[in-house]
């Protein structure tokens, strides 16, 4: 009887353990799970708290470069890049957004439309390059944390890790996009991926992000592939949190449409308002 009860006792012993290491790691799973919305909270609670009106100034360098599609392989000169259009802008923004085009861009502009007109195949790059930098962009560029906070809205948290950067420990959190479409248009979307990895400093302050996306678009047998890359690097000023250089690169496949097209911007801050503490990348 009393191996009997010692071998009871031994099996309890063996049964409670499996019990309390299985509940150690429901909650290490729980805290990291809870880690992980409260890294994606403060992240948002953070960019809430930026300034979005004061005032900032510089000037904004604009670039497009084309990279040669598949069609011309033949020619030797798949792959090539080459650059379209670049300009200038004078930005200022505050309460409110100022764009200015210098006297020469818009003869440049000017030149570039009658030449059009007189010929419809000559290109307009700079014309182009001009839409593609229209006010909403600008905006996006000078007030980066309302653009993020919407980019954001629905995100989910994927993955906490730590890196380096600019020889700095940072946090990295990555999360998976929703896709932002009506009804009707996602419909026509298949294999749609889209994330975002952000890297933030000791002090919660975003320091860069890069945005990822890929779908097809397809109508009855016909589809076309759509990938797109955006970079950006993040600097605060007096409490605003500015792109000062941010990159969209955009490559379509299918149809005939092949194109491969990146856009630079470059923000040169005029004002000196740079918040050091902040922009530092100790963690």
């Amino acid at each position: 009887m009393k191996l009997n009860i010692a071998s009871h006792r031994t099996n309890s012993v063996h049964v409670d353990l499996k019990r309390i290491l299985l509940i150690l790691s429901a909650i290490c799973i729980l805290y990291a799970g809870l880690a992980h919305a409260d890294a994606l909270t403060d992240l948002r609670t953070t960019l809430q708290s930026l300034n979005v009106n004061t005032q900032i100034a510089g000037t904004l360098d604009v670039q497009s470069t084309k990279v040669t599609p598949k069609a011309d392989k033949d020619k030797g000169k798949e792959g090539e890049q080459q650059p379209t259009a670049d300009f200038s802008l004078e930005i200022s923004a505050g309460d409110g957004l100022g764009i200015h085009l210098s006297q020469a861009l818009l003869q440049q502009v000017n030149a570039e439309q009658q030449a059009h007109a007189d010929d419809p195949e000559k290109p307009t790059p700079i014309t182009d390059l001009l839409h593609d930098a229209d006010p909403m962009q600008v905006e996006h560029i000078v007030s980066a944390a309302p653009m993020l906070l919407h980019e954001l809205d629905g995100a989910k948290l994927l993955t906490i890790t730590s890196a380096e950067m600019d020889g700095s420990p940072v946090q990295v959190l990555t999360v998976t996009m929703p896709l932002k479409a009506s009804k009707k248009d996602s419909s026509s979307v298949k294999d749609y991926q889209g994330a975002m990895t952000i890297w933030i400093n000791a002090h919660g302050m975003p320091l860069a992000y890069q945005q990822t996306f890929h779908a097809k678009f397809c109508k009855f047998l016909f589809c076309v592939t759509v990938d797109q890359v955006r970079n950006g690097k993040l600097r605060a000023y007096n409490g605003r949190l500015a792109a000062v250089s941010y990159s969209d690169e955009s490559k379509q496949s299918g149809m005939g449409q092949d194109r491969d097209i990146k856009t630079i911007y470059t923000l040169s801050p005029n004002n000196g308002a740079d918040d050091k503490a902040a922009n530092q990348s100790h963690y």
